[in-house]
């Protein structure tokens, strides 16, 4: 750069360092002393910007900060570089700052010293930064003015974090304000110093900001949960202030001006500083008046509920016993004269066997069959009636044994086959209604035999989803898909009962046992190709 001088007919007491020297505080003559004729060096590798104008406003220096952040080199004593060496300015809200009207200027023409100025630098490239200014004036020796020294420096980062900070500021208020729950702050002396929307919507009113009559909450009044006066001095908010103790899920009632009462739940922390002083609390709260009124509601309907679930429980239970008495009375009053019939029947046969023709004597037994099934079937309707509501005490069950049990219950005859997988789990449950299950199963397969003398049932069983999978296979005529569902019906049999003994009774007994414990029972089968029988029982195996 080349040498920069003030004219020598405006030759000032101080030179350029010694005026910044002034400017920042130190003492010139300590500068002259240490630095002597390197001051103009020593203002090169300033990190801070620095120029000098004459009485004119003509730029006699500048430091190559101050190049740098133009962007450019002015020339010095130019009369179109009057005051400045940017290529335009502009003020912080965007209007053009002619160079006439900057901060040097003003310096230049009044003397006024000037402090910390801001305006933004537009570059030759377009580009922008902002600066701040620090003016001083120059006086010459007898103390008149003769120009002014700016020491000026990039403030672009500070102003971005600032404009960040600000945009930052402005949406944590924005969502604070538009969040559907209520929030607060108090100062360390409980006054308070902020309040969102919602806070004022469950208030019902717009207390004012540090005010001492709004102490620690700007409700109109409190209550407890028990309806006592809870005073503004012993709130939670009070509490957290106070004693630096926060809360969670605090149950508080709020009065607003009109008598209007809500239900709030808050939850507050104490606020501190970088020290680790406590400076206030914020307090965050809702409004569960309708969830408290919901739970109130549920509560109530649950009891309305239990108490029913109560009333038809004994309802029910008295039915049972009514059931039971009745099927019981009907059985044993309808055995009777059953059994007179039976009797008579046979000693009819007894008697007059010598002259009884041969048709009356088939009548006869004909009648003796019909009773006999007539009284088997009500032995199944009393069993059917109970199978849904007797249990009996788990106990562990070996399946494999317990088939081979039933198996020689229903004592089938020759030819008759009957195996049972290796693999059959030993269970904890109940022996006797499983029984009852592959009881009728078997005894079902067999009577539905259209060949008993080859008859072939296999046993199997799997486990499937913590239930076991029974299955009772036959090689038996097969069941036409349209019956599939109706044979688990009461009183269905495909054949003719005079072909075939049987009530209809024990597929259905099977279905609703089996159901009631939680299982299923299915059929798989098609005709001539036999059929299988399966069901699930929900027990774990041992």
């Amino acid at each position: 750069m080349p040498e920069q001088k003030l004219p020598q007919e405006v030759q000032t007491k101080y030179t350029v360092g010694e005026q910044f020297a002034i400017m920042i505080g130190a003492n010139p003559q300590t500068l002259r002393a240490t630095a002597g004729e390197h001051t103009d060096l020593l203002l090169d590798l300033l990190p801070v910007a620095m120029y000098t104008c004459d009485s004119e406003g003509l730029i006699t220096y500048f430091n190559p900060r101050a190049a740098e952040i133009w962007g450019r080199k002015p020339r010095l004593n130019e009369p179109d570089e009057r005051f400045c060496g940017s290529f335009r300015l502009f003020r912080l809200d965007g209007a053009l700052l002619p160079h006439a009207e900057t901060p040097m200027a003003v310096a230049v023409q009044t003397g006024q010293r000037i402090r910390n100025a801001e305006v933004v630098v537009e570059r030759p490239d377009g580009s922008h930064v902002y600066v701040a200014v620090n003016i001083d004036p120059i006086l010459d020796q007898n103390g008149r003015r003769v120009g002014a020294i700016n020491v000026f420096e990039d403030i672009t980062p500070r102003k971005e974090a600032e404009t960040a900070l600000r945009l930052s500021e402005e949406r944590q208020r924005t969502l604070l304000q538009i969040m559907p729950t209520a929030m607060f702050i108090c100062d360390s002396e409980g006054l308070i110093s902020y309040y969102n929307q919602r806070a004022a919507e469950l208030w019902g009113r717009h207390p004012k900001l540090h005010d001492p009559a709004d102490r620690f909450c700007g409700s109109f009044r409190i209550y407890r949960p028990d309806g006592s006066l809870l005073s503004h001095e012993k709130c939670p908010m009070a509490v957290a202030v106070l004693t630096g103790q926060g809360t969670r899920n605090e149950t508080i009632h709020i009065e607003r001006p009109d008598g209007t009462i809500i239900i709030a739940s808050v939850n507050i922390d104490p606020l501190f500083d970088e020290a680790g002083r406590q400076v206030g609390a914020i307090n965050v709260f809702e409004d569960i008046t309708r969830r408290q009124q919901a739970e109130k509601e549920l509560r109530q309907a649950r009891d309305q509920l239990e108490q029913r679930v109560a009333e038809r429980t004994l309802e029910l239970e008295r039915r049972n016993r009514e059931l039971d008495q009745f099927a019981y009375a009907a059985s044993h009053d309808l055995r009777s004269p059953l059994r007179a019939i039976d009797a008579l029947s046979r000693w009819i046969v007894e008697d007059c066997a010598k002259i009884l023709p041969p048709a009356s004597r088939v009548h006869l037994d004909k009648l003796r069959r019909r009773v006999q099934r007539m009284e088997q079937l009500l032995n199944d309707l009393l069993a059917y009636s109970r199978a849904d509501r007797h249990y009996s005490a788990s106990e562990t069950v070996d399946t494999a044994l317990l088939v081979h049990s039933v198996v020689e219950w229903i004592a089938p005859p020759a030819g008759f086959t009957v195996t049972v997988a290796r693999a059959m789990p030993v269970l904890r449950t109940e022996r006797i209604p499983l029984e009852l299950v592959f009881r009728n199963l078997l005894d079902n397969a067999l009577k539905h035999h259209h060949q008993p003398q080859l008859a072939r049932i296999h046993v199997s069983a799997r486990e499937e989803n913590r239930c076991i999978e029974f299955a009772v296979t036959d090689n038996g005529p097969g069941i036409d898909s349209l019956f599939h569902n109706r044979i688990f019906q009461v009183f269905q049999t495909l054949n003719p009962r005079d072909k075939v003994e049987g009530s209809g009774m024990g597929l259905a007994m099977v279905k609703k046992i089996v159901e009631q414990r939680g299982g299923r029972v299915w059929l798989a089968s098609a005709v001539g190709e036999g059929a299988t029988f399966y069901f699930t029982w929900p027990t774990e195996a041992i």
